[in-house]
């Protein structure tokens, strides 16, 4: 929940992994890399770090996260986990999200909300200004449209 996001903010210890704060959805999770193109275990248990070429806050660029919607579980709990973009529609523009990264926290600030086809790979082009972009499925599935939001650091 927000609350909890916004504790694990403050009361934050050094940063020690990659993590993703979206306080407006309650979301906390780790940022996983893509090994040898398998996304589904970046996804499994948190967001993915789409396009790598394209960017990251540490080196400018787009950087580009992606993160399931929704996804079965055993348990509740363990759906709760697995679909950590389920409240991607709460977001609006101008919300705040924080990301740890390579020990250094960065903030941002969500400037648009947009919804593309899943064959719109344009969102995951490198861009010359920095800038965070990260996307779910609709609640249709992977067919679904993507649910964008494209975020500014903030200085």
């Amino acid at each position: 929940d927000k609350t909890a996001v916004e504790t694990a903010l403050k009361n934050r210890p050094a940063i020690k992994e990659n993590r993703l704060y979206i306080p407006e959805m309650g979301v906390n999770v780790p940022i996983n890399e893509i090994v040898n193109g398998n996304d589904a275990q970046a996804l499994f248990n948190g967001a993915a770090h789409r396009a790598a070429q394209s960017g990251n806050p540490k080196d400018g660029g787009n950087f580009v996260l992606a993160a399931h919607r929704f996804s079965l579980g055993i348990t509740p709990g363990n759906v709760v986990q697995k679909s950590p973009f389920f409240h991607i529609d709460r977001l609006k523009v101008k919300d705040l999200v924080y990301v740890d990264w390579l020990g250094e926290r960065y903030t941002y600030r969500i400037n648009s909300l947009s919804s593309v086809a899943p064959t719109q790979v344009s969102i995951e082009a490198r861009t010359a200004l920095p800038q965070l972009t990260f996307y779910s499925c609709g609640l249709g599935g992977e067919r679904d449209n993507r649910i964008v939001a494209m975020a500014k650091p903030v200085e």
